[in-house]
């Protein structure tokens, strides 16, 4: 299958789609609400949809349930993040994930919240030392594996020193300029660190993938371009690790905060 073939596939999932609903059902509760999507992906397949749901006021404990949070990771939650009523930059809400990979003809889902905060509950990096524009309101993912919990620590990178480090560490920079980059989201976990670039034009966007020349991912670009008038965005890359991400959003995106809901687009 191509990668159109494959992302098809997994969102037709009953599973996925029954999931994609009972998220919507909850979302259609709340006055702001965003939804998007992006994809992992190497040169031979798609690794993963990767569905996003943000949520700006708390949803109820049933939900939370739902989506197999503990009152461990309840308190963790709502003690670093706080509902909002505007959608902006540093406050982007409570986002509820489905990571769905396909594996031998079937797909598998990974559940997973993530939340920007005002402190370090997490810690700071061990890979990277952060100067004081990069320690604006951090991040933190839990990714719900079958049997653990991955925390990953998320941080927002603005100093151009860092911005050149990270390139440099992840074998990028003939890829990516200084000029064009407005943040790099850092991540580090127990398991892996990895990248997406915050790139402020379409363009650079293209030369990326011009340079990698992933056939199949072009297409899958065209297809959600044609389709949807969606456009690829913030590139990711892993250290060690083959699997690269790209994402789809509307255009205005590029210049604006925009709450975005682009997943009611592919469920029938």
């Amino acid at each position: 299958m191509n990668f159109i073939e494959q992302f098809n596939f997994i969102i037709n999932n009953q599973k996925v789609n029954e999931n994609i609903r009972f998220i919507l059902d909850e979302g259609d509760k709340h006055s702001l609400f965003i939804n998007y999507f992006g994809v992992n992906y190497n040169k031979e397949k798609l690794v993963s949809v990767k569905l996003y749901f943000s949520f700006f006021k708390n949803p109820s404990n049933s939900f939370l349930n739902t989506f197999e949070i503990n009152d461990i990771y309840k308190n963790l939650i709502f003690n670093n993040w706080k509902p909002s009523k505007t959608y902006n930059f540093i406050h982007q809400g409570l986002t509820f994930g489905l990571k769905c990979y396909l594996n031998n003809g079937k797909v598998i889902i990974n559940k997973y919240v993530h939340f920007r905060t005002s402190n370090f509950a997490l810690g700071l990096p061990s890979k990277l030392n952060l100067f004081d524009e990069d320690k604006i309101n951090p991040g933190i993912c839990l990714e719900f594996h079958n049997s653990y919990i991955e925390e990953k620590k998320y941080f927002y990178i603005n100093s151009i020193e860092n911005k050149l480090k990270l390139l440099k560490d992840f074998g990028i920079e003939n890829k990516a300029t200084i000029k064009n980059l407005n943040v790099i989201e850092y991540t580090e976990s127990e398991l892996e660190r990895k990248i997406n670039l915050g790139l402020n034009n379409t363009d650079s966007v293209k030369k990326i993938l011009t340079i990698e020349n992933n056939q199949r991912l072009k297409e899958l670009s065209f297809y959600f371009y044609n389709k949807f008038n969606l456009y690829f965005f913030a590139p990711g890359y892993r250290i060690n690790n083959t699997t690269k991400a790209i994402y789809y959003v509307p255009r205005e995106v590029y210049y604006e905060n925009f709450p975005m809901q682009t997943i009611n687009l592919l469920i029938k």
